[in-house]
């Protein structure tokens, strides 16, 4: 089975990468400047190639600090990037695996959390 890490050059990303090449699985890591998630056709591109079973997605910008004075670039990774990656893959079947952290999901939701959320 093909798996893509979409981050992984990352601490959770460069993780994942490691147990994953212990398995008898084909993965493949790719790190920001080998793919700009926030560039839609380019994550189209990239995904409809390697056409992955699973993509992991471990991308985020990920500094809190900043991401409370550089809103825009925190919505472009993580709103718009997450995007671009959930919709590439669904277009190829692929499962994809997005890990947020308590910051943003603390778990006190009253009912399941969405894709919009």
């Amino acid at each position: 089975m093909k798996i893509l890490v979409v981050g992984s050059n990352g601490m959770l990303g460069s993780d994942l990468i490691l147990e994953l090449q212990k398995t008898r699985h084909q993965v493949i890591g790719t790190g920001r400047m080998d793919l700009d998630i926030t560039d839609q056709d380019a994550v189209k591109r990239f995904i409809q190639h390697q056409r992955p079973r699973w993509v992991l997605l471990t991308a985020a910008f990920t500094n809190v600090d900043e991401c409370e004075t550089r809103r825009g670039l925190a919505s472009s990774v993580n709103t718009e990037g997450a995007h671009y990656v959930a919709s590439a893959s669904l277009e190829v079947g692929a499962r994809l695996c997005y890990i947020s952290t308590d910051y943003i999901f603390n778990g006190n939701k009253a009912e399941p959390y969405t894709e919009d959320d």
